[in-house]
């Protein structure tokens, strides 16, 4: 085996969104897939595999070809069960596994080969149509107001907030008391302990980290 240029796999908030072409397909079958760029090419080709409703039944490897920015020739990469299946003498067999998609598609227009089933000779083109950021956090959805440092634990709290409701309790006063003083530690604002802010919350989750 050639070339093993692995990166560490840490996970980024990057995704490259890729084009997925059927090759010679006309009308166009095409897919457009978001995909981590740690992802090494094994992986890849299960989510290709999912992506196309294809079976995984017959053997498959991938085909980047010269590379005029760096200088590189063509590579080829294949499955550890038969590395030198229909060897090409000009491009040396390395194991999909050694490599990520981030390596490969790197800038706008990159291109990799995805060959699938030698015998149907399927060809898929994938292109990178940009890289894209996501949140390392997000807050997708929820419901009511979180209640606040300090509130003396969910009994506490709940029975502020029903109490506060009926003035005929003899500890309404203790109770509003209580309800201002809530209000009062989420900053001064208007707060409504029925209400949840999701663009606040989701903003304030993705700059925690």
């Amino acid at each position: 085996m050639a070339r093993t240029s692995i990166k560490a796999s840490i996970p980024t908030n990057k995704r490259l969104v890729i084009r997925a072409d059927l090759n010679e397909a006309s009308p166009p079958i095409w897919r457009r897939i978001e995909i981590a760029p740690e992802l090494r090419l094994h992986q890849v080709h299960r989510v290709l595999q999912a992506a196309f409703e294809w079976q995984d039944s017959h053997l498959h490897e991938f085909v980047a070809p010269e590379n005029a920015r760096t200088g590189e020739g063509a590579r080829r990469f294949v499955t550890g069960y038969d590395p030198d299946f229909d060897p090409d003498p000009d491009m040396e067999a390395e194991l999909e596994t050694e490599i990520t998609i981030g390596e490969l598609l790197v800038k706008k227009g990159d291109t990799l080969t995805y060959l699938y089933d030698f015998g149907d000779g399927w060809e898929v083109t994938l292109k990178l149509e940009k890289s894209t950021k996501v949140p390392l956090a997000r807050c997708v959805a929820g419901n009511r107001a979180w209640p606040p440092d300090d509130s003396g634990g969910i009994w506490a709290y709940e029975w502020a907030l029903a109490v506060s409701q009926d003035p005929s309790d003899p500890d309404y006063e203790a109770a509003m008391e209580k309800m201002e003083w809530l209000a009062g530690w989420v900053n001064g604002e208007r707060w409504d302990p029925e209400t949840f802010d999701l663009d606040a919350v989701d903003k304030d989750v993705r700059r925690s980290v």
